[in-house]
């Protein structure tokens, strides 16, 4: 016959655990603390293990990272093997997006000249111009066409205030013509300006040729003294006043201030 059931016992202390990590190097055998492994509660016996390497690690002395002890003991990771046999190629996969133009690569040398082609057709024949003939005219408006038989050759003396037409008449090669016209008016004469300033006088010309020799004079007749009625000789009183007299005059064209007074 079975009793009932006694009391639940303590909770036991916990087995072996296995971490997993890469905070444990190397494969020294002696005492070693793992201060980055982040394992708080390491018992001894726990086991480490780091998969990039294989090595395993065994803890000897309990405690947080600081100071709990690992030794190394072992790699569960074996030498690699030998390459196995290629396998099947398999089936061709969906073609995948477009990736990014790549850069422009270097221009390549120059090929060789290839052979020349065939000659093309012939062309049509294209429109050029077969004559341009050129008229004028002059007329007392600008805008009203001349008449056509006003047209001549050569440009025509146009009056003030009138106006030259020149006709440009283009025919092309296929016989059609196109007329042209420029239209120019000629100008009034203007009013006459304003006298400029007298000019600077010049510099005296050359000394003319000396004139020919006038007729021999007539010997006096008489030595009396000349009177305002009868020719005579010069006294030596009229003398003496026509010397004053030129004289006075001499200063009076030199800008000389100069009075002749009769005595």
């Amino acid at each position: 016959m079975t009793g009932p059931a006694g009391p639940k016992g303590a909770t036991g202390q916990r087995g072996s655990r296995w971490n997993v990590g890469a905070a444990m190097t190397g494969t020294s055998t002696s005492n070693t603390a793992f201060t980055g492994s982040g394992i708080t509660d390491a018992m001894v016996n726990d086991i480490y293990l780091n998969p990039s390497t294989g090595n395993v690690y065994r803890c000897t002395v309990a405690g947080n990272a600081s100071a709990a002890r690992w030794v190394y003991f072992g790699c569960i990771k074996g030498p690699t093997g030998a390459t196995g046999p290629q396998g099947t190629t398999g089936a061709t996969g969906a073609t995948g997006p477009q990736g990014p133009t790549g850069p422009k690569g270097d221009t390549g040398a120059k090929g060789d000249t290839g052979p020349t082609g065939p000659q093309g057709k012939q062309g049509a024949t294209g429109v050029g111009i077969s004559r341009i003939d050129i008229t004028y005219t002059s007329s007392s408006s600008g805008t009203a066409t001349p008449l056509q038989a006003s047209w001549a050759a050569s440009p025509p003396s146009v009056p003030a205030g009138y106006f030259l037409w020149t006709r440009i008449i283009v025919t092309l090669t296929t016989g059609a013509a196109s007329t042209f016209y420029t239209v120019a008016m000629q100008g009034k004469t203007g009013a006459t300006g304003p006298q400029g300033p007298q000019g600077v006088k010049g510099d005296t010309g050359p000394r003319g040729a000396t004139g020919p020799q006038g007729p021999a004079g007539t010997n006096a007749t008489t030595t009396a003294v000349a009177t305002q009625s009868a020719s005579g000789l010069m006294s030596a009183a009229d003398k003496k006043l026509l010397d004053e007299i030129s004289a006075w005059k001499t200063q009076v064209l030199a800008g000389s201030t100069a009075v002749l007074i009769k005595t």
